[in-house]
């Protein structure tokens, strides 16, 4: 529906909690034609990802550690930064000119 409003426009589909039993890897069979995923948990973006998707993925819930940021990066996810102390963290690790923040 979306598409047909706006051509243009991309279509991220948002899984939550484990597509509520269902299953991740279901939600992303039953969904060939989203562009991207948002999805709450950072083990469900990664395994998504190494099952082959290749196109964007919102990590919804942020990170948590600094310990998880390079996992961000090596599965290229992006993640929302909703707490203070998330963007500080990034701003430790992250070069400046690539920092998560503004």
């Amino acid at each position: 529906m979306a598409k047909r409003v706006a051509a243009r426009a991309q279509v991220l589909a948002v899984v939550k909690a484990n597509a509520y039993g269902h299953g991740v890897e279901r939600v992303q069979h039953a969904l060939p034609d989203a562009d991207g995923f948002g999805i709450l948990e950072l083990e469900g973006a990664v395994a998504m990802r190494k099952r082959g998707f290749a196109g964007p993925i919102l990590l919804l819930e942020g990170f948590f550690a600094r310990e998880e940021i390079p996992v961000l990066a090596a599965n290229r996810l992006a993640t929302v930064i909703h707490a203070r102390s998330s963007c500080a963290c990034s701003r430790r690790i992250v070069p400046r000119n690539r920092s998560m923040c503004t």
